[in-house]
């Protein structure tokens, strides 16, 4: 298992009001078969977008979900701090 890129994480500055499809602050959320995109994003944008973002002491359950990126966009898939993460 590869360790996290700190540079990386860094360029995304985390906060709870970034824009984000899904931010857990705390508790936990549980997809099922699901669709998480950043497709229909504008091209070329400055920000960094992620589609799940997961904070210290909270839980993310993805169950048969795709999550899809852009590909002219810098953005990520799942961003886990300290965040518990079940995928299958």
């Amino acid at each position: 298992m590869k360790k996290a890129n700190k540079t990386a994480i860094k360029e995304f500055e985390i906060q709870p009001q970034m824009d984000t499809i899904f931010f857990v602050h705390s508790g936990g959320i549980m997809l099922r078969d699901c669709t998480v995109t950043l497709k229909s994003m504008p091209k070329k944008l400055k920000s960094k977008i992620p589609a799940i973002v997961a904070l210290p002491n909270s839980f993310v359950n993805l169950t048969n979900t795709e999550v899809i990126g852009h590909e002219r966009n810098h953005n990520a898939g799942l961003i886990l701090l300290n965040a518990d993460a079940m995928i299958s």
